[in-house]
């Protein structure tokens, strides 16, 4: 959108209708098994214990990266003895 042009319209997808939000369609393609194929158990570990539906909708309310960072830092070194190199990891994945 050129800096001058008037917005006229806003589109809000909410359920799924126009696209095709799912995190899993990136993870597919991340977390795979030796032979290739899609490893939907750490798929599902990971969206339930690292990029959980919370994670997201707060970050959709404006959260910060920063401020995630740091709950998530405290979260995990509190339940797994891990932090900043997780997050590290998370950011390079785009999450």
């Amino acid at each position: 959108m050129h800096p001058h042009q008037e917005l006229h319209s806003i589109l809000f997808d909410i359920g799924n209708v126009l696209i095709d939000w799912d995190p899993r369609h990136l993870y597919r393609k991340i977390f795979v098994t030796e032979d290739g194929q899609p490893d939907d158990t750490k798929i599902t570990w990971f969206l339930d214990t690292i990029c959980t539906m919370a994670w997201n909708v707060a970050q959709d309310r404006g959260r910060s990266i920063a401020a995630a960072n740091r709950t998530f830092d405290a979260d995990q070194e509190i339940t797994f003895g891990i932090g900043a190199s997780v997050v590290g990891v998370a950011l390079q994945l785009r999450i």
